[in-house]
């Protein structure tokens, strides 16, 4: 505790059990924050807005909920909620918006549940994991909009910038889904460990009836009710990030198409300059030949031509009845193969009717 520092201050807003706002953008001390809530100083670096959190996680301690997901901290106790700000980050309406419906969730005379009123620490979980499933479900909807509206346009216009906007929603889609998948891990972690979900009643215990490791239906009923939430949403953005991939294929297989289709008029072009160079090859000999005096026989421009064009021609043609076999080797090689697939199955067959 004397390691820390009296300058290092966080700012927090407390809410009381009846959803009042007690201390507004308050300037506390870490070492203040660990004797109020009977935490360890390492906590404090899942609460402090400076240090980024990637993990999401929910940790139950003697006296208190330490809650970290996506843009909220909070702390929460028998008797008060402390949510933990961030001045100036991009998250600061996000928490504007959870204060609000907090207050509102919190001034409730509570949920009802087949086993009574839930406690005051579980109406302010409720309230948190509300605003996170609300904060992914409302990001989800954003990128569905632009990505579907993406993909009908690349199915008639498939272009350079088409292409640049596929590449980032990909790469935002892959995000979401790491974000909302670990936000459901750490909701199946934590109602997977029976001691940490009988902790997690701080009523009970002030009231002196600490509850069993096996004694937890109200907080396991709360946190699955949540957990499918946010499976259904992981579940929705794999379904989009499916489509998104399956696009990518198509695009790639036109794109090898015209590219294969680009080869093949180069070849042709190829193959018939091939042949015009060997009918130039005739002109060229007779034209350097000057003792064969064959420009004084009658006819023999039009033979010497004829002999350039039929050479030119079968070069061509040559060339591009060579091509015309190639393809056929390939497409016979499949053909080929699935014959042979298809006698192997036969033989299988056979032998199991034998």
């Amino acid at each position: 505790m004397a390691g820390l520092s009296s300058g290092m201050d966080v700012r927090c807003t407390t809410l009381d059990k009846n959803g009042q706002v007690t201390t507004a953008a308050a300037h506390l001390s870490k070492s203040e924050l660990c004797a109020k809530y009977g935490i360890q100083p390492r906590d404090l670096r899942k609460l402090d807005s400076a240090v980024p959190t990637v993990v999401p996680t929910i940790l139950s301690r003697k006296s208190c909920i330490i809650l970290t997901m996506l843009h909220l901290r909070v702390v929460i106790t028998a008797n008060e909620m402390t949510i933990f700000d961030s001045v100036g980050s991009e998250d600061s309406w996000l928490k504007g918006v959870f204060l609000w419906s907090a207050e509102h969730a919190l001034k409730s005379s509570g949920t009802s549940t087949p086993m009574g009123l839930l406690p005051y620490e579980f109406k302010a979980l409720e309230a948190t994991l509300t605003s996170v499933v609300a904060a992914l479900e409302n990001d989800l909807a954003n990128i569905r909009s632009h990505v579907v509206e993406l993909l009908n346009v690349m199915e008639d216009h498939i272009d350079r910038d088409n292409l640049r906007l596929m590449l980032q929603y990909s790469r935002k889609l892959s995000i979401f889904q790491k974000r909302a998948t670990l936000v459901q891990e750490a909701l199946d972690e934590l109602l997977s460990n029976d001691d940490d979900l009988a902790a997690m009643y701080l009523t009970a215990k002030l009231q002196g009836k600490p509850r069993s490791a096996n004694d937890h239906e109200e907080i396991e009923l709360l946190l699955e009710s949540f957990s499918k939430q946010c499976e259904e949403i992981v579940s929705e953005v794999e379904t989009l990030s499916a489509n998104v991939r399956h696009t990518e294929d198509i695009i790639e297989l036109i794109l090898d198409a015209n590219r294969n289709s680009l080869l093949g008029l180069d070849l042709r072009v190829s193959i018939a300059t091939l042949g015009l160079t060997a009918g130039a090859m005739v002109a060229a000999l007779f034209g350097m030949n000057l003792t064969s005096h064959l420009e004084d026989t009658p006819y023999s421009f039009t033979t010497v031509t004829l002999l350039a064009f039929a050479l030119s021609g079968a070069v061509t043609g040559f060339g591009l009845r060579r091509l015309r076999t190639l393809r056929k080797v390939n497409l016979g090689w499949r053909e080929e193969l699935r014959a042979a697939g298809d006698r192997w199955a036969a033989r299988k067959r056979g032998r199991r009717r034998d």
